[in-house]
């Protein structure tokens, strides 16, 4: 087990050394599926106007419009849960439900095709979603009032109860999982849970909004890489990931941008990073190996804005 301590980064800075850290020991590393090597898929944005949400995605240049979700300016849900599933098949977001006790942070799910059209819903679902909710096996991890966690078929609606509720961040083939305290350390496990490598002190300094912290998206399948996120204060909201962190040096990985808008697992042992050269203009996609090796940088479409979703490879 390596045990790290990291001092504080912002962006993709090169942080102090860590301090005292001692080697990983070996880990068995589950097989990969041999992994795409350029961006011949297809990116899934949403783009949010005055009272309504338009999910487009792009793909060889093409920019296409699907569904448009509306909201009102008392529903803080609708903006901050929009996801689409990581097959680009399935669309969901939360509705505040009225006169929750919750103070609007619960709502009502739906669930369906890209068009928004026909929605399987259900009540009682905790507003902010996540890309990382949605399970390898396509279904969609969400938490209830007060506190039940299921899987949800996208296709049917049935419901099944969550092994992997424990508020555990896991890898997409379920082999691994991150334990995240704060401020104090964030300990990768493997499923028996047996620690592997645990970074502590970790300090989250990314300029982004007003944050209350860290916050981990996502986990390689190979358990080293984690993803992180700045943790909003507003719990119906959950920020982008900014850093890619290797757990076994306690460094981040460099990124192909100076200033970063996403980056997340796309479980085929690839990483997508959504950036640019400056804070605003011109956005591009790199499709990366965890390691930080650049496999392709393709710029976004003039017609695409509002906030990345995902990453789908195109069938066939």
């Amino acid at each position: 087990m390596a045990v790290l301590t990291m001092a504080a980064l912002a962006g993709c800075t090169t942080p102090t050394e860590p301090t005292g850290p001692t080697p990983a020991g070996p880990t068995t590393t589950p097989p990969m599926v041999v992994p795409p090597t350029a961006l011949n898929g297809t990116a899934y944005y949403a783009a949010y106007a005055d009272d309504a949400v338009q999910v487009l995605s792009a793909s060889g240049g093409t920019v296409r419009k699907h569904g448009r979700i509306p909201f009102s300016d008392s529903d803080p849900c609708v903006v901050n849960s929009v996801v689409v599933s990581g097959d680009g098949r399935w669309l969901a977001w939360v509705v505040m439900e009225q006169g929750a006790p919750q103070g609007g942070i619960v709502g009502v799910l739906h669930i369906s095709g890209l068009d928004a059209k026909n929605p399987i819903t259900r009540k009682g679902v905790t507003c902010a979603l996540v890309e990382s909710d949605w399970s390898a096996d396509g279904r969609l991890a969400i938490s209830q009032s007060p506190g039940d966690a299921v899987l949800i078929d996208p296709k049917t609606g049935a419901t099944t109860p969550n092994p992997d509720a424990e508020g555990d961040v896991w890898s997409a083939n379920r082999a691994f999982r991150v334990k995240a305290d704060p401020g104090a350390e964030l300990a990768v496990q493997d499923a028996r849970g047996a620690t592997l490598n645990v970074v502590r002190d970790y300090t989250n300094d990314y300029p982004s909004f007003d944050t209350c912290g860290y916050t981990v998206h996502g986990v390689s399948d190979d358990g080293r890489y984690v993803t992180i996120a700045s943790c909003a204060t507003d719990p119906s909201r959950i920020l982008p990931a900014h850093t890619l962190l290797d757990t076994e040096t306690g460094r981040p990985v460099t990124l192909p941008f100076a200033h970063i808008d996403d980056v997340r697992f796309l479980g085929d042992g690839t990483v997508i990073v959504r950036g640019g050269d400056t804070e605003s203009g011109g956005r591009s996609l790199a499709l990366i190996r965890a390691t930080g090796e650049v496999l392709e940088k393709q710029a976004e479409p003039a017609g695409v804005q509002g906030e990345f979703l995902t990453y789908a490879w195109n069938a066939g």
